[in-house]
């Protein structure tokens, strides 16, 4: 019999703790029960940190830093180096996803406050991920959708998206107040003959 404890990395602070210790096992249908895929991602200590922290600026904060972890790790050198290079700073970037918070989504002018997850719904976009991530240049701070919208998408075909966005929100907003709206009109005569 083995006393090797099994362990598994925290998605979220990158420590590695005891798995059935430290992890909320899920449920997935298929899934055979203790696998470490079974296992939520985070650890149950940053759970409850993310949860108790004092004011959201902590967690802008730590927002940052971890955006500058995954992405070091994407870019394979350490979050140092990477902030480095980059210019991604943990004070300008929390700065950024407060005020971010205040307002709207830049890409959908969705309203964050609307969109009711708080912090999980402002997400950094590396606008052209074919280029480096300068910090001031090549990202944008906007909403999950959005992000998860976009993707890898060209960044030329992405601000046609967005150049006919609004057209749809005024349309949306005019069905909404006329159901008929846009629908072919006919004359008295067409419709009685």
């Amino acid at each position: 019999m083995s006393n090797k404890i099994e362990t598994k990395k925290c998605s979220k602070c990158g420590g590695e703790w005891p798995l059935q210790a430290c992890f909320r096992q899920r449920n997935r249908p298929g899934e055979e029960p203790g696998a470490p895929s079974s296992y939520h991602p985070v650890c149950v200590m940053c759970e409850i940190t993310d949860r108790n922290d004092p004011t959201p600026e902590e967690r802008a904060k730590r927002k940052a830093q971890n955006s500058i972890e995954r992405h070091a790790q994407k870019w394979k050198i350490t979050p140092s180096e990477f902030a480095k290079r980059y210019g991604w700073e943990i004070a300008r970037m929390s700065y950024d996803i407060m005020h971010g918070l205040d307002n709207t989504c830049p890409y959908c002018y969705e309203r964050f406050a609307d969109m009711g997850h708080g912090l999980s719904d402002i997400t950094l976009d590396i606008v052209d991920p074919k280029r480096e991530p300068y910090y001031r240049t090549n990202t944008k701070w906007c909403c999950s959708t959005c992000n998860s919208e976009k993707a890898r998408m060209a960044p030329e075909l992405w601000e046609q998206r967005l150049i006919v966005w609004p057209q749809y929100m005024a349309w949306r907003d005019k069905i909404k107040g006329n159901a008929t709206y846009g629908l072919p009109l006919f004359s008295e005569r067409e419709l009685f003959d």
